[in-house]
């Protein structure tokens, strides 16, 4: 898998997880915990902060439960309602 493919793919999860409805709590944290290691594994595919900002959607910010950043995403950066500054 190259970086563009992961990025595509990254972008395919937070439709899904979007979708779920938030009745299904359980399906809705197990979503959020895989999104939050393939965000974490973005570091091994060499993904830039800015690549990986221009796939979390901007509905995600503003309606759903919060994905946590990693740490060596946010440096640097303070982000308004995405994870913790």
């Amino acid at each position: 898998m190259n970086k563009e493919a992961f990025l595509k793919h990254l972008a395919e999860q937070f439709e899904e997880y979007h979708k779920i409805p938030s009745s299904l709590v359980s399906e809705k944290v197990g979503k959020k915990q895989f999104i939050n290691g393939f965000m974490t594994a973005s570091r091994f595919f060499g993904v830039e902060y800015e690549e990986l900002e221009s796939v979390i959607p901007k509905s995600l910010a503003e309606d759903e439960e919060l994905l946590d950043i990693p740490k060596f995403i946010r440096d640097g950066k303070l982000l308004s309602k995405v994870g913790t500054v």
